[in-house]
């Protein structure tokens, strides 16, 4: 899951600037540097969305950090 390109189709976001700061409570060049959410970036993300009541979006942001990293694991064994 992109939830940069969710949150920019459903217009929270308006760039990956925006995105950076205000979501992931990063640097302004963090996601163009990046190009991925570190664990903590997500974390901060899913609070932020907790906040605005966007639940089924917080609630894919919290899938991805609980099981995302397992099935990578279960893929690279």
């Amino acid at each position: 899951m992109d939830i940069y390109e969710t949150c920019l189709k459903r217009g929270y976001t308006h760039s990956k600037r925006d995105f950076s700061t205000y979501y992931a409570g990063k640097s302004p060049s963090y996601l163009a540097t990046t190009r991925t959410l570190s664990e903590g970036a997500m974390l901060a993300v899913f609070r932020r969305l907790i906040e605005e009541r966007r639940w089924l979006l917080a609630f894919r942001v919290a899938r991805t950090i609980l099981f995302a990293r397992h099935h990578d694991d279960e893929v690279a064994a």
